[in-house]
């Protein structure tokens, strides 16, 4: 069963000041672990460019807001390296910013599984290269729509809208996996946090109106639903071929996306190289949300790209039976058992960088919440309560918010 309570860690505090330390200690403590394991971290913005007649990309900061979001990843980096200092790491390691590489120049459109850990300037780390079988290329253009029907229409497969990332595996010998679109789905309920109705901060009273929401994580509102399947959103949850039945108030929806499916797959079959490909018109970031390249890290496939944007209800698939019986959903399993066990690594991590012996780094709006956060995972850093960790991730993502702004909001 879902708790059900006002705030993520307890029924007095606030979830918005919950989700803020939970995903602030989450980003600071993966910087914390990559650079004290040696590698480098770095995380990406999306600014716009302007192609010069040399065909070189140019940044352009004249945009609406473009300059205020730079400054804000400034400082956003500025206070992940402050509580780096504060957790003991040395000043020479420290987490760069960077940008997102230029979308469309080179004809690239992926973010890659398994780069991450080659220096930020080596090209290797963001270009995939040449694919290794015509089926592989055959299905990357499909998915760029390149591809045409009988009528000379582009053929889309899958999600087309905002945020539209197509996993993809290259590079296995013995065939080759589909498409794989992120969808929407039933989220497992249990140890999962389902907010005190109605609670008009999160937009979330339950009711009949258009405007009014029926399961916690929903991306944008119930009118908004059939726009998502124009766009060729798969809701798994309404498949009543897989048992798809109507979302309740007592439901939690999440949406699992390409890369995280690609991950599976690589791990079920044995083989090739996940990747992510950015498809429609609306979608043009290259690089992995947080809650992704945490995932992608886990399990042993770095993001060539991080950026600090919005997680959005991301969720993990779990297995279709416990214990995992088919080798899909043992894939499955193995998976989010390494991502929950990394989620309990820089939970742990990222606290003792935010307040350490040396500094309480909290603004005193957070204080609260993260005693309350500390509180709540006492006694519960062993193997058997990783998802204890990993399910406040979860959870805080369905709280709609920039990373990196809860990162400013968070360290004073």
């Amino acid at each position: 069963m879902a708790n059900v309570r006002k705030g993520i860690l307890s029924d007095t505090t606030d979830p918005v000041l919950d989700a803020d330390v939970i995903m602030t200690a989450a980003v600071v403590g993966h910087a914390y672990q990559r650079l004290n394991s040696g590698k480098n971290c770095r995380f990406d913005l999306e600014v716009p460019f302007i192609v010069q007649q040399n065909g070189l990309p140019q940044i352009d900061l004249s945009g609406n807001g473009v300059a205020q979001q730079v400054a804000d990843h400034h400082n956003a980096l500025s206070k992940i390296n402050k509580a780096l200092a504060n957790g003991g790491l040395p000043t020479s390691k420290v987490a760069q910013l960077g940008i997102t590489p230029f979308y469309g120049v080179d004809g690239t459109k992926v973010i890659i599984g398994g780069s991450g850990d080659k220096d930020v300037t080596d090209a290797d780390r963001y270009d995939p290269g040449v694919w290794s079988s015509d089926l592989s290329k055959e299905l990357y253009d499909t998915a760029l729509g390149n591809k045409k029907d009988d009528q000379g229409h582009p053929i889309h497969v899958g999600y087309q809208g905002f945020g539209a990332y197509t996993g993809f595996v290259d590079g296995r010998k013995g065939g080759q996996t589909n498409l794989m679109s992120t969808y929407r789905f039933k989220a497992d309920p249990t140890n999962r946090w389902i907010p005190t109705f109605p609670n008009p901060t999160l937009d979330a009273q339950i009711g009949a109106a258009p405007d009014q929401r029926v399961a916690w994580g929903l991306l944008l509102k119930n009118k908004d639903q059939d726009s998502l399947k124009q766009q060729g959103m798969y809701f798994q949850d309404e498949d009543t071929a897989r048992g798809g039945t109507p979302l309740t108030d007592k439901d939690i929806v999440g949406y699992v996306h390409g890369m995280i499916q690609a991950v599976y797959d690589v791990e079920w079959r044995k083989g090739g190289v996940p990747y992510e490909i950015a498809v429609g018109d609306k979608t043009t970031k290259l690089a992995s949300c947080f809650t992704c390249s945490i995932f992608m890290e886990a399990t042993g496939h770095p993001a060539s790209s991080t950026h600090l944007g919005k997680g959005e209800s991301w969720c993990v698939l779990h297995p279709t039976a416990t214990p995992a019986v088919t080798p899909q959903d043992k894939a499955r399993q193995a998976c989010n058992d390494k991502w929950a066990a990394y989620c309990q690594q820089i939970l742990t991590h990222g606290m003792a960088c935010l307040v350490s012996q040396k500094a309480n780094l909290l603004n005193q709006t957070h204080n609260v919440s993260f005693a309350t956060l500390k509180a709540f995972l006492a006694n519960k850093n062993t193997p058997q309560n990783a998802y204890d960790f990993a399910n406040l991730i979860l959870d805080a993502v369905t709280v709609s918010q920039k990373e990196y702004l809860r990162v400013i909001n968070t360290i004073a």
